[in-house]
């Protein structure tokens, strides 16, 4: 948990971005919830890396971050106070704020935590802003409807609702210790599913590289196919010359063969004929 000072000193400077960026989260609040949620929390990383906002180290360093976002992104604590008592579905409260799960339920440990500083910050009466009576005062169907939500919006909760038989009173100490416990399975889920999205990215782009060297092959494949009908026909039209050359070649050595007997007839008739002429 966080000293005083330095969590009204977080509070403070939440405030300031928020108002300097108003007209911001104006502009944000027209988008589609999903968009909306991106881009806040870009925003608020380039706005950390920018102001150089340096945390502690360690699950200290973690809670400063994780108030330093929920108070950029959920500024008015009795506005939230509010809907929070009026419908405590957190799907609702997510869609309401354009946040994520994580968000919500860091704003809700915050005014657990930190809910008799709010005074010290805001105009309105410590009483007014009683979250942990809110909280304390479910009743066992509220609270179990309230776990059920959170098991539905991610599954590393069941560590969460395996300790329900535990906390069935539903007190303050025993929720808090329920949600930090959900915000680091949260976490831990998150970079799980980063270094899993990652991996199947990775996959995706080996098997686009895959895919272009198929390709590639496929078309030297096409051309060597090509290439080998063309030898084919030219075979083909060889073969056709040689046949064509072999019945020319018969037909010239049978004409051959009958210049051959008219030759040697010819030469029985010159000799019977100068036979002739010598007697």
């Amino acid at each position: 948990m966080l000293d005083k000072d330095k969590y009204l000193a977080i509070k403070k400077l939440a405030q300031n971005i928020r108002n300097d960026n108003e007209k911001l989260f104006k502009t944000l609040a027209k988008e589609e919830v999903a968009e909306a949620v991106k881009n806040k929390d870009e925003f608020i990383n380039e706005t950390i890396k920018k102001m150089d906002i340096h945390f502690s180290e360690g699950d200290e360093g973690k809670e400063e971050n994780q108030m330093l976002r929920a108070n950029i992104l959920i500024p008015d604590d009795k506005e939230f106070f509010t809907s929070y008592s009026n419908d405590k579905n957190i799907r609702n409260l997510m869609n309401k704020y354009a946040v994520s799960i994580e968000d919500i339920m860091s704003k809700i440990t915050e005014l657990n935590l930190y809910g008799n500083y709010a005074s010290e910050t805001k105009e309105e009466p410590k009483e007014e802003l009683d979250f942990v009576s809110e909280m304390t005062k479910l009743s066992p169907k509220q609270a179990e409807t309230l776990l059920d939500e959170i098991e539905n919006l991610s599954d590393v909760v069941e560590e969460v609702i395996s300790e329900k038989e535990e906390v069935k009173a539903e007190s303050f100490e025993d929720m808090t210790d329920a949600i930090s416990g959900f915000l680091n399975e949260y976490d831990e889920t998150k970079k799980e599913y980063k270094s899993q999205k990652d991996q199947v990215k990775k996959l995706e782009a080996d098997l686009a590289k895959l895919k272009e060297e198929n390709k590639e092959l496929e078309k030297s494949l096409t051309l060597i196919k090509n290439e080998n009908k063309k030898s084919d026909e030219k075979q083909i039209k060889l073969t056709t010359d040689l046949e064509k050359a072999k019945e020319e070649n018969k037909s010239l050595k049978e004409e051959n063969k009958d210049l051959q007997a008219k030759l040697e007839k010819s030469s029985q008739l010159l000799r019977k004929i100068y036979d002739s002429i010598k007697k």
